[in-house]
């Protein structure tokens, strides 16, 4: 895993279930699609919307990536951006909900 510069505060982070990438069957398919439903209708998103997806690595570590947001059937998966990983403790950004 590379690791990136931590996005800029104004690129909205949305939790993630990044165990669920891949899912809808198309060849090549790198995307996610467990995104935190609530937050998401929060950030009012659009397509092509830039966000950072993240995860708990551990009991103390996030791990994450920047993604563009894409219509996908009836809701919305992100499309990863490449070299954008991202893995440290979280700021005062991050919001804990697993």
């Amino acid at each position: 895993m590379k690791k990136s510069e931590l996005p800029s505060r104004s690129v909205p982070k949305l939790w993630c279930d990044l165990n669920a990438r891949g899912l809808s069957g198309e060849p090549g398919d790198d995307c996610f699609y467990a995104l935190h439903r609530e937050q998401l209708a929060a950030l009012q998103p659009t397509v092509g919307m830039r966000i950072f997806i993240w995860d708990w690595s551990d009991s103390e570590l996030f791990v994450g990536l920047e993604a563009l947001l894409e219509r996908f059937d009836d809701g919305w998966r992100a499309r990863p951006v490449d070299e954008t990983w991202y893995e440290a403790r979280p700021d005062d950004t991050f919001t804990n909900v697993a």
